[in-house]
């Protein structure tokens, strides 16, 4: 069996299962590279391949070259775009595997590794962050440039307005970067935080976004850490949770919930969902920290709550050729079965890499108010939930119509759909009237890394 020389989007730390095949002895003739795996599309080939409800549309705002590898978008007050980027991830493992496919040699015991210390070595340099600002010059809602505001950040995992400028997510740090004199470039470049523990680039802090107390919100990403920081009085220990911040750095401070994958959702009265891999949402109690902080001796409660009653998603896209090959392999089914459960080893069909929670606020599309969207990025689409609740707890159910398919899906197995956000107007009229109303848009991380903006 020949294993893809592209690594799927497991964890960066990379744990990979080989599969092998001893060749004779002696023999060194290397593993040829494999050929089935689907071609990618052009961005507007792709987004072709996108199905909504009726009534919607989807529009390209943004790709390559403009944008590579986006991994987080905001909106500012005066309405510029920004979005960060995270570059080399799993590059590590593809190295691993280019140089076991030079052996000759396939590993025939599953089992879970990780890459070599050459491998990381190599990709080490090839691993970083970069946040950029898109124009629109032509008022047409596509943007045609791209500044770049800083380069060779630490693996950047989120971008948030602030302070006119815009706040990073970049462990071990958190950036402050502004263009203060006009020139396109961020000559700010402060770091507010700097301690968080570093990993598995999709474990990284993550998604920081304004919660409704003026407070900037952030995924734990690894957790815990002694954080220091300029404007701190003295060193802040976080526990292994969820925090916020102030946007002057002045302030750090844990909160209930903890975000498993990356990304969390606040709904209009304040209460949050985080988020896990296979699941849409988690509700987390509304349970200030001072006050299980109080008293160390006392039991805290369990904060977070399975909304989700539900695993089970409706891809339209094939699943990729090595996710199928892995499910027919008895070994690999078996040990992925026995420590994960079936919806880890079916090549398709359930959450596997739910993230992104966004829980939309706004009028401009028709019926989706207060209703929740989870990215799926593995399985090629973007799923939606009722909120309902529950005496003290906030539920998640399908819509309906929906009981069997999903709110946005794509036939494009590269269309990874991995973060959600509110969105501004895409584009006016001569006197600066919104001609379009943009209400959410979605980074596609796949190939063609595209930027679909969804508008009524």
């Amino acid at each position: 069996m020949r294993r893809s020389a592209i690594a799927p989007p497991l964890p960066a730390s990379l744990l990979i299962a080989w599969f092998v095949l001893l060749l004779p002895s002696g023999a060194k003739a290397q593993i040829p590279e494999p050929t089935d795996a689907p071609a990618p599309l052009s961005p507007e080939e792709s987004a072709q391949q996108v199905v909504l409800p009726p009534g919607f549309r989807l529009e390209l705002i943004a790709a390559e070259p403009l944008v590579r590898e986006p991994s987080g978008l905001c909106w500012d007050e005066r309405g510029r775009l920004f979005i960060c980027e995270l570059h080399g991830y799993n590059l590590e493992g593809q190295y691993d595997i280019e140089e076991l496919n030079k052996s000759g040699r396939l590993d025939r015991e599953v089992r879970r590794i990780q890459a070599g210390e050459k491998a990381k070595q190599a990709a080490a340099s090839g691993v970083y962050g970069t946040v950029k600002r898109l124009w629109d010059a032509d008022g047409d809602g596509s943007m045609d440039r791209a500044e770049v505001w800083a380069d060779r950040l630490p693996p950047c995992y989120g971008v948030c307005p602030a302070r006119g400028g815009v706040i990073v997510a970049c462990a071990p740090d958190i950036v402050f970067l502004a263009d203060r004199d006009g020139d396109g470039r961020a000559e700010v470049r402060e770091t507010l935080f700097t301690g968080f523990p570093t990993g598995a680039l999709e474990r990284g802090i993550s998604a920081p976004q304004w919660g409704p107390d003026d407070w900037i919100y952030f995924g734990r990403g690894h957790g815990g850490g002694t954080i220091t920081g300029p404007h701190l009085a003295h060193p802040v220990q976080l526990p292994n949770t969820d925090f916020r911040i102030k946007a002057d750095g002045t302030a750090i401070e844990p909160v209930g919930g903890t975000t498993h994958t990356f990304g969390f959702a606040f709904t209009a009265r304040g209460d949050r969902f985080v988020i896990s891999t296979r699941t849409p949402g988690i509700f987390v109690a509304p349970l200030p920290w001072r006050y299980l902080a109080r008293n160390p001796d006392v039991p805290a409660p369990r904060l977070e709550h399975d909304a989700a009653p539900y695993q089970r998603v409706y891809p339209i896209s094939r699943p990729h050729p090595w996710r199928t090959r892995r499910a027919e392999d008895p070994g690999f089914s078996k040990f992925y079965t026995d420590r994960y459960g079936t919806e880890e080893s079916a090549p398709d069909g359930y959450f596997t890499s739910a993230c992104s929670p966004l829980v939309y606020q706004d009028d401009a599309l028709p019926g989706l108010r207060g209703q929740l969207l989870a990215c799926e990025p593995a399985q090629n689409l973007v799923h939606r939930a009722i909120i309902e609740r529950d005496g003290p707890r906030l539920t998640l159910r399908r819509a309906e119509g929906e009981e069997q398919s999903e709110f946005l899906a794509s036939a494009d197995p590269w269309s990874r759909f991995g973060s959600a956000a509110s969105a501004m107007p895409s584009s006016s009229d001569a006197a600066g009237s919104p001609t379009t109303s943009a209400s959410v848009a979605l980074l596609n991380a796949g190939n063609t890394s595209s930027i679909p903006e969804g508008t009524s």
